[in-house]
């Protein structure tokens, strides 16, 4: 039996809360490039030929939940990725940017 194998966009997919993998789905896969997702903002589509915004609004609990997800519950383990601004789930790049608690200098948020 030949297994079909997952696509980089499924995986990304997979790991995204429910409701948001849903709605980018419901937009549609063909052509999607990017997805943005900034606090306080809406979550942005990019498309080869165009972008689209859902009217979820990426709060600070919704971008606490995607790096939960995208980072498989162990975004201590991708730090010295982080670090450098982004991480890579199944072939996906995903980009993280924004303001880290340090003490000691060590990031511990």
């Amino acid at each position: 039996m030949i297994r079909e194998q997952m696509k980089p966009i499924d995986t990304v997919l997979k790991l995204l809360p429910e409701g948001l993998s849903e709605s980018i789905r419901e937009c549609g896969l063909l052509g999607l490039e990017e997805i943005r997702i900034r606090a306080m903002r809406p979550i942005q589509l990019l498309y080869s030929k165009g972008e689209r915004l859902l009217p979820t609004m990426a709060d600070g609990a919704l971008c606490d939940a995607i790096l939960d997800g995208l980072s498989e519950h162990s975004a201590f383990s991708r730090e010295g990725e982080i670090k450098k601004g982004f991480f890579t789930v199944g072939g996906c790049r995903v980009g993280v940017c924004g303001r880290a608690v340090i003490n000691g200098g060590e990031i511990c948020r």
